[in-house]
């Protein structure tokens, strides 16, 4: 999403705090971690922690939805339904053109032997569940004895997207619960859950880490914790 967090409504602006306009500093930042991956992918031996800027970049992203969130919380299932139908009406046209693309490329390029693997894999990626596809294999992404698959960059997107369908629902829940109870303090039960799911989150991927490092490298809550979330409390 672009770097524009929406102004606070009257009945959130007690949670929201003060609306902002567009963020020069978060475009400039996001520019900066796309320039890492790219210099990092073209010469990885001259940048070779350039591969921080994806962290980077979810740190970003991380921040504009839960500012998007916080100051716009969804209260129903129809504020969930809209706010995932735009993500997808964003995101999903640019996907089949690159994963239809590609797949083209693939049956020109690649051998005979790689068109099955390079098919399912773009239904994951047009999914967003690739980076679980490639945990499942044990890809180590930055093994170079690996063959490279050509939907491996999907990985970090549908990361990204499985944060956007959780995120939502997580601060939606935590709304009802207040709505409910005497708890006043929104944003105080706000950071209280959010940080129960940084703890579940650190513990998982300590855990899963030290079993199998190459393929939680790709999880999506070992990245929740790393990265997508630190930013949001920080916001809170």
């Amino acid at each position: 999403m672009s770097a524009q967090v929406a102004p606070a409504e009257p009945l959130t602006s007690a949670i929201a705090g003060p609306a902002r306009g567009t963020r020069k500093d978060i475009q400039a930042l996001r520019a900066f971690a796309v320039f890492l991956v790219v210099v990092y992918h073209l010469w990885p031996q001259n940048l070779s922690g350039g591969y921080v800027g994806v962290d980077v970049f979810f740190v970003i992203s991380g921040f504009l939805i839960t500012s998007h969130l916080v100051a716009r919380p969804p209260r129903s299932f129809g504020d969930l339904a809209t706010f995932w139908a735009r993500r997808i009406k964003r995101l999903l046209p640019l996907t089949f053109v690159v994963v239809l693309s590609t797949l083209a490329m693939v049956r020109f390029i690649a051998p005979v032997a790689d068109w099955a693997n390079s098919a399912k894999q773009a239904v994951a990626s047009v999914f967003y569940v690739q980076n679980w596809w490639l945990a499942n294999e044990s890809v180590d992404y930055l093994a170079a004895e690996n063959q490279p698959s050509a939907f491996q960059h999907f990985w970090s997107l549908s990361v990204e997207e499985q944060f956007y369908v959780v995120w939502p629902v997580l601060i939606a829940v935590v709304l009802l619960l207040t709505a409910r109870t005497r708890w006043c303090n929104t944003r105080a039960v706000l950071g209280v859950a959010l940080a129960g799911v940084i703890a579940v989150s650190f513990a998982y991927s300590v855990v899963k880490t030290a079993q199998n490092p190459n393929s939680s490298y790709l999880f999506s809550i070992r990245y929740n914790n790393s990265v997508l979330l630190k930013q949001n409390f920080y916001e809170l």
